[in-house]
């Protein structure tokens, strides 16, 4: 598979960009795919009232209020873990939308899965620091932003 940008990444960072690329990717099309339905299934299908679609907005923005706790917590311990649980288990929650008959239930499933995701977010990127060479990391993760934007 073709990396956007790849040539520019130092040869001995290559292999973890393109992991990085390839889920960024992913978690965009996942989001994309999903996201944008939400409010509209909660609002037409569910009824939800104007504070539940207000809830439902900030939900993905209220996770990073914890960040600090979050990365207090992961202090002096395996960061892949912290990442890859709760990331998994954030989205292991989406099955449990095929029991929402309220719209406060589906509020619910999702302000519970963007806050035990944001608990991955200081993990990845104390990985990332320890991934890529200090002198060219902004540069790299710029890219692999714009590949995940596009």
């Amino acid at each position: 598979m073709w990396y956007p940008f790849a040539s520019l990444v130092p040869p001995d960072s290559r292999g973890a960009y393109r992991k990085d690329v390839l889920a960024g990717i992913l978690g965009a099309v996942m989001s994309g795919m999903t996201a944008p339905f939400v409010a509209v299934i909660a609002r037409k299908q569910l009824h939800a009232s104007a504070l539940e679609i207000s809830v439902l907005s900030i939900g993905p923005f209220a996770g990073g209020l914890f960040s600090l706790i979050w990365a207090n917590l992961m202090e002096g311990r395996r960061k892949m873990p912290f990442a890859f649980w709760s990331w998994a288990s954030a989205r292991a929650l989406l099955i449990l939308c095929i029991f929402a008959t309220k719209s406060w239930s589906l509020v619910a499933i999702f302000s519970a899965m963007y806050l035990i995701s944001s608990i991955g977010q200081p993990a990845y990127s104390a990985l990332m620091k320890e991934i890529y060479p200090d002198s060219d990391r902004a540069r790299i993760m710029g890219y692999s932003r714009i590949c995940t934007v596009l």
